[in-house]
């Protein structure tokens, strides 16, 4: 849908009180929302729902608040995403051949896996109620056997669910066009942060000018901030826990690179070709 059009009639429809008022009713913190001006804050505040697949719900909300305005008729009103889930659109300049493309949308269930899998599997393994970590616990404390981060079983992607699978939703084969993709929203989101932070890095001349290994460098930091400063309770209480039972954050870090950060950057390399952009 044209979604300027739909911050264009928010940005009329509502003053900023209200606005403010419409955010704190559907759970949104209006103060984090990025920009300064109502116009700003109206596009984000879209953005967000559009995110998690729940645009037509954010307008059925605006439409029972302002009953005689217009909205678009072309909102997707997808009610029927199960909780916990939401799109990425993955935006691109160009075509590509079939190779392109098919190793892009291999890196791109890839990376989806990887990061599903790190947060709901590998980092259970320290959950203190986890049979995983009732396991490590005994086989250290009873047999003096250290089941340490590399000790683990490879992790497999047979172990997604195949509801939790990542799907493909849509897609505009264009100049410009995109790839939207449906799934568990967590890695979603981690992906479109990750795609944005290195395309907004790329334009900076002295970070495409440097080595390949200096661009990993900076790869494995901008990866490493994203976990470690995310937002997300679950992540930030295992790796607490990984900290208490003595893994240092050389450890960890190491941990992170492994599990997201190398599928991660096979990935960005289709930004490198202009195969693809930003993400929404």
């Amino acid at each position: 849908m044209d979604t300027q059009e739909l911050s264009e009639i928010l940005n009329k429809a509502f003053n900023d009180t209200e606005l403010r008022n419409l955010a704190l009713d559907l759970s949104v913190d209006y103060e984090k929302l990025a920009g300064t001006t109502k116009s700003d804050k109206a596009r984000e505040l879209i953005k967000y729902f559009e995110r998690r697949g729940q645009l037509g719900a954010f307008v059925d909300q605006i439409q029972r608040r302002r009953p005689n305005i217009k909205t678009p008729s072309s909102v997707d009103r997808r009610t029927n995403i199960p909780e916990g889930f939401g799109f990425v659109k993955i935006l691109s300049s160009r075509g590509g051949s079939v190779n392109e493309v098919t190793r892009f949308l291999h890196d791109v269930e890839m990376v989806y896996n990887a990061l599903y899998l790190f947060e709901n599997i590998y980092l259970e393994r320290f959950n203190f109620q986890s049979k995983h970590f009732r396991r490590g616990y005994q086989y250290y404390y009873e047999f003096g056997v250290n089941v340490g981060p590399y000790a683990f079983d490879k992790l497999n992607e047979n172990l997604i669910l195949p509801q939790n699978r990542l799907l493909i939703n849509s897609i505009r084969i264009e100049s410009p066009g995109f790839w939207e993709f449906l799934g568990a929203l967590n890695p979603l989101l981690q992906i479109r942060e990750y795609l944005n932070d290195r395309h907004r890095r790329r334009q900076d001349r002295e970070y495409r000018e440097v080595s390949e290994r200096e661009r990993l460098v900076l790869e494995n930091e901008l990866i490493q901030r994203q976990i470690l400063e995310k937002d997300n309770s679950i992540i930030r209480d295992r790796i607490n826990i990984m900290r208490d039972l003595g893994y240092s954050n050389e450890d960890i870090q190491r941990i992170i690179w492994a599990n997201i950060g190398m599928p991660l950057v096979e990935l960005g390399k289709h930004q490198d070709t202009a195969l693809i952009g930003e993400a929404e």
